[in-house]
């Protein structure tokens, strides 16, 4: 149901269950989903050194909004551009909104 929200045309999404189910790829991703439940995350002892901008989908049902500005305390120097109407996958889901934040990130004002 998650992909049929925009982020991926009919047609692609065809081809894409298709590798998925022929590669045996589904299961090991579901059960990536599965197990970050479990997984102890330690905070960091150094920061993201590195200019970073976060693009985050409002509506990501995984990462909620509400992490974006906890992630964003581990780099040093972050822009944050939350989108609405976006989720897990904002590059397909927005994806002309998305290209407009990529090419100002590599073109200097």
């Amino acid at each position: 149901k998650m992909l049929r929200n925009n982020a991926y045309p009919e047609s692609k999404l065809s081809s894409l269950s298709q590798s998925w189910i022929k590669h045996k790829k589904l299961r090991q991703m579901l059960n990536w989903y599965r197990a970050v439940r479990y997984l102890k995350v330690k905070r960091p002892k150094s920061t993201i050194q590195v200019k970073t901008h976060i693009v985050w989908g409002e509506q990501d049902p995984f990462c909620l909004s509400d992490m974006a500005p906890i992630c964003r305390e581990y780099c040093k120097e972050s822009k944050l551009t939350i989108m609405s109407g976006a989720g897990h996958w904002p590059q397909h889901q927005k994806s002309h909104e998305f290209n407009v934040i990529l090419k100002s990130e590599f073109i200097e004002p």
